[in-house]
């Protein structure tokens, strides 16, 4: 019997260890998953911080594009300008419409001279092409690039001559500028 007696005191020493043990290891799992909760809070929050930084530079470097995209566009417009300088366009002359290419510099330089009075504007012209493309009912303006400045000039102020007629004449600039002045009027 005190064999038997002996063999339960042992048993029950070692359920009590093992509900002992049972407890701290429930202990040591909520710790752990607490513990896991805050490192899981931690990461996501170095997380949002390393986002919020990437979003917050790359919100800078579009502002920066947009800002060195406008100025790109002012200096390609100011080219452009620059580059249309000379050239005024006609408006109103008839297009021929027969086989064969026009030849708008022979068609400016005797429109020239019958309606402006200008006399061998020929020689001071570059380049003289139709712009847009061919339609039957329209008929298109005619681009013409002076050798010069003062050339373009004083066929531009000659203009006073054409008034109450089909014809007119203007100086070319970009599209952005013309769109600029279509608000202002």
């Amino acid at each position: 019997m005190s064999k038997i007696d002996k063999v339960s005191s042992d048993l029950t020493a070692l359920c009590d260890r093992i509900e002992n043990i049972q407890t701290r290891v429930g202990n040591l799992e909520k710790f752990t998953g607490n513990l896991g909760n805050s490192m899981g809070e931690i990461k996501k929050s170095r997380y949002q911080t390393s986002l919020k930084g990437d979003v917050e530079e790359t919100v800078k470097e579009i502002r920066e594009l947009k800002l060195a995209n406008k100025q790109l566009q002012g200096q390609i417009t100011d080219l452009q300008a620059r580059s249309m300088r000379d050239n005024l366009l006609f408006f109103g002359l008839a297009e021929y419409r027969g086989s064969g290419k026009e030849n708008c510099v022979n068609l400016i330089n005797e429109f020239c001279e019958a309606e402006l009075n200008i006399v061998g504007i020929k020689d001071n012209i570059e380049r003289a092409h139709r712009i847009g493309r061919f339609q039957y009912n329209k008929t298109r303006p005619i681009v013409v690039k002076f050798s010069n400045f003062r050339v373009r000039e004083s066929v531009r102020t000659s203009g006073y001559k054409l008034k109450n007629k089909q014809y007119n004449k203007r100086e070319q600039f970009p599209k952005e500028i013309v769109e600029k002045t279509k608000c202002l009027y």
